[in-house]
């Protein structure tokens, strides 16, 4: 995979190329693993800003920590607690289609809360849970890696394109359900992220870059740490 980058009116854009996949290219459910020790899908980073009085940006990191089976269909909860670890507020569970062995998926999103609430956010708790442990299978597009590190240096960005994902055949059976953005600061923390909502034809292998835009960006993040995702999955 190959990512490009360029500074264009203050603005950083980013367009990637990805090798081709096999002929037909077509997805299809994914079979049952044995499942792994216990605790091997897990939050491994977590961080939020806050944007004004009521607005927060969250973003995560969930990984994938076995060795063989991929996690399909696992869902994230992103909740914000005060100093205590009382629940302030939280969003509605985010179904994650595949987080491969080894490797993290980006999650992002944007919670409002009453002023008075506001005040009283101290951090984000993000909770994984659920989902079955599959079994990896080369040739089947669902296994692909769709998400990107950004290799730019440039002010917040608040434009991005989505990777482009083009192979020697459109991709049969994959549909996207929207996206996320990590935002990180300069020291490498996660200072945030959102919620894409994306379903251009990207997961059919056809897409060479959709404008997506970030609309909640933080103030002081790196460009070339952003973290970008689709979510791809079967139907």
């Amino acid at each position: 995979m190959v990512a490009v980058a360029l500074l264009i009116g203050g603005a950083v854009w980013f367009w990637w190329s990805r090798s081709a996949t096999a002929a037909g290219c077509s997805a299809s459910a994914p079979r049952d693993a044995d499942a792994p020790p216990t605790n091997a899908l897990l939050v491994a980073e977590q961080g939020m800003s806050k944007l004004g009085p009521w607005t927060f940006s969250v973003g995560a990191i969930v990984a994938n920590r076995a060795s063989g089976p991929a996690a399909y269909r696992a869902t994230v909860t992103f909740k914000l607690v005060d100093a205590g670890g009382r629940e302030v507020a939280a969003l509605a569970p985010r179904l994650l289609p595949v987080v491969l062995p080894g490797a993290g998926l980006p999650v992002g999103a944007v919670i409002d809360v009453r002023p008075e609430q506001g005040i009283a956010v101290a951090r984000v708790d993000t909770v994984v849970q659920g989902g079955r442990w599959v079994k990896v299978e080369r040739y089947n597009p669902l296994f692909h890696r769709y998400d990107v590190l950004a290799e730019a240096d440039g002010p917040s960005p608040p434009d991005f394109l989505m990777p482009a994902n083009l192979a020697t055949a459109p991709c049969r059976g994959l549909s996207a359900s929207g996206g996320a953005i990590v935002y990180r600061d300069a020291g490498g923390a996660i200072v945030g992220g959102e919620a894409v909502a994306y379903n251009g034809e990207y997961c059919a292998g056809t897409h060479a870059g959709d404008r997506v835009a970030g609309r909640h960006v933080p103030d002081g993040i790196e460009a070339r740490r952003t973290q970008i995702a689709v979510y791809c999955d079967v139907g």
